[in-house]
């Protein structure tokens, strides 16, 4: 089942850095607790480093300390998505200006905020 909560919060990861979004490449972003660290990175990688790890010139997952988790980010990171092979083209080789279009057409409007107003 798609991970709609995850897609929307990278999104907005990516909306608070936009010049660390780059849908054409593959590369290591901001790690939590590192702003301005990292360069620009398509969707997948913005997954890896949210569930803090980092993506390798090759494309491959590894933990901060350098060991390997998985050979390929993108189906890692479809993985935690919950997403097909179809959903996982659509999403990860997007423009960058159409990331938000493509996460409402796999995932869905963003929830709605729940539980009492703040």
């Amino acid at each position: 089942m798609p991970n709609a909560e995850l897609a929307w919060r990278i999104y907005d990861l990516t909306q608070k850095y936009p010049h660390h979004l780059n849908m054409a490449r593959w590369s290591c972003v901001p790690i939590q607790g590192r702003e301005g660290a990292g360069t620009t990175a398509c969707m997948a990688d913005w997954v890896a480093a949210e569930a803090g790890y980092q993506v390798d010139f090759m494309g491959f997952v590894r933990t901060l300390d350098g060991r390997l988790v998985h050979t390929g980010v993108e189906i890692w990171a479809a993985q935690r998505l919950g997403i097909t092979n179809k959903q996982q083209a659509m999403l990860f080789w997007c423009e960058s200006a159409e990331l938000g279009e493509v996460i409402e057409e796999i995932f869905g409007p963003r929830p709605e905020a729940t539980g009492p107003p703040c």
